[in-house]
């Protein structure tokens, strides 16, 4: 599980491009101490905010907590997530553990192993979870759509809620229509239905009238899912909010790239245009090379903590090798051409470059043999700053 937790701490932070200021954080512990006015992007494996941030918040990592306000947008992907501050207007949660302890002003979405919204707790916009388990006790003036394994409804929804659970418990208010769908339905002495009710149980019709305030409660068999239906609703926005999450982490890793290691990719953008056979070759030893060194280090106790290190780096150069590759190819251009490109532009260049890459490798074989050769000719050249080429004469352009 730590594994993935640095995997989406480095690559699944969701961003949003814009003319906007932002400031970019990263680091093993990240601290947030003192106020942002500006959008604020962090990656790491602990992230604490202590402080007032003055536009949108984007954070990946490990743990996450927020203890001060987020004046805008809120998107988060960790392990472990607590919201203990106000948060201005929408938020988008994608974890394990995720605790909602304080008023959100916008809208909702929260994807998780465990999901806890606690009494007190507002939501002035809509709400749309994903959960393993959920327990909802807060106030919702918006719609609501909950889809989970065991969903427990304390609070209050003020709107119609859309519900589809392996077992459903209801103790609160809903003031709106609902459509309850699940195994086991379990209504608490505190449950008040104000809009019509629509609902289906496994083990058929149960008593609402108790509940019902203003209006009736009808069986519907039309809501009725069998074990292991694939709930299209459920499903098209899962691949949605996966394909927006996949895309903007993407832009959110060039970003780290070119503003990180800006010059160490312009050196190899530069060195790309040249020498390819000499490119290719660095880089089919590293790849072919690295393995076969960390295999010989894990043979011997003294050389495994080596071994660690050599292994991890592999194993980032593989995650990362298609993001990698499109920056130097990127910087390449930008080199060959004399545009003399800024940052954004280059990320801009280097998102292209990168699509293109992933369209090649749809053609069976050839495209995949095709970008081994790329993405080999791209590590060689930022290899090759480290071993003597003699003499150069080569024209240095530099990106602001």
């Amino acid at each position: 599980m730590k594994t993935i937790r640095k995997f989406l701490a480095v690559t699944s932070i969701l961003f949003t491009l814009s003319a906007n200021a932002a400031i970019f954080k990263t680091g093993e512990e990240v601290i947030i101490s003192k106020p942002v006015d500006e959008d604020l992007y962090v990656a790491g494996e602990t992230i604490t905010i202590d402080a007032v941030i003055g536009g949108d918040l984007i954070a990946a990592g490990g743990v996450v907590t927020v203890n001060d306000t987020i004046t805008e947008d809120l998107t988060i992907t960790a392990g472990d997530v607590v919201i203990n501050a106000y948060v201005g207007d929408d938020a988008r949660i994608f974890g394990e553990n995720i605790k909602i302890q304080q008023d959100i002003n916008g809208d909702v979405i929260v994807f998780g192993a465990y999901i806890q919204i606690d009494k007190g707790v507002t939501i002035n916009g809509d709400l749309i979870i994903f959960a393993g388990q959920a327990l909802m006790n807060g106030t919702v003036n918006g719609k609501v759509k909950l889809f989970g394994g065991e969903l427990s409804l304390n609070g209050v929804f003020k709107k119609e809620a859309h519900v589809k659970a392996e077992e459903l418990r209801i103790n609160g208010i809903v003031e709106g229509t609902s459509e309850l769908a699940a195994n086991t339905i379990e209504l608490g002495e505190n449950s008040q239905f104000y809009g019509k009710v629509e609902y289906w149980q496994r083990e058929g019709e149960i008593n609402f009238d108790p509940y019902m305030r203003s209006a009736e409660a009808s069986y519907n068999e039309d809501l009725m899912f069998t074990e292991g239906e694939v709930d299209w609703e459920y499903f098209g926005l899962s691949i949605v909010t996966f394909w927006i999450l996949y895309t903007l982490s993407v832009w959110l890793t060039l970003i780290l790239l070119v503003f990180l290691f800006s010059k160490a990719f312009s050196r190899a953008g530069d060195s790309v245009n040249h020498s390819y056979f000499r490119n290719f070759g660095y880089g089919a030893a590293y790849f072919i090379g690295l393995p076969l060194l960390t295999a010989i280090l894990f043979i011997t106790l003294i050389g495994i903590p080596i071994g660690l290190l050599t292994l991890n780096i592999y194993g980032l150069s593989l995650l990362f090798a298609f993001s990698i590759t499109s920056v130097i190819l990127a910087y390449g251009f930008n080199a060959r051409y004399n545009k003399n490109w800024n940052k954004w532009r280059i990320i801009v260049a280097a998102a292209i470059i990168f699509l293109l890459m992933k369209l090649i490798t749809l053609i069976p074989f050839i495209g995949w043999l095709v970008m081994m050769i790329i993405v080999g000719l791209a590590f060689g050249a930022l290899l090759s700053r480290y071993f003597p080429t003699g003499s150069s004469t080569r024209k240095k352009v530099i990106v602001n």
